[in-house]
């Protein structure tokens, strides 16, 4: 059984609107980097747990913000508890 290939590829990097850019620029991204280990995860039938980098400004920032209300609110909990 074959696992990626071109074309799942370029339609992954179409989300990222990276399909058309150069060889070199588009396998430096962090999305193709995130894609090669995606795949070899797979290939060896092993849990990934990481999330595919954002695709865009709107998404890195809401990522951010999600990230930033987890801390402060644990970070609350954790103030809590000397009180």
């Amino acid at each position: 059984m074959q696992i990626g290939g071109n074309k799942s590829f370029y339609e992954y990097m179409k989300d990222y609107g990276k399909e058309r850019e150069t060889i070199q620029k588009k396998y430096n991204t962090e999305a193709a980097r995130f894609y090669r280990k995606a795949i070899c995860y797979k290939a060896r039938n092993i849990p990934l747990d990481e999330r595919a980098p954002p695709k865009n400004a709107q998404e890195a920032a809401e990522r951010a913000a999600e990230e930033t209300l987890r801390l402060s609110k644990q970070g609350w909990q954790q103030t809590t508890t000397f009180f």
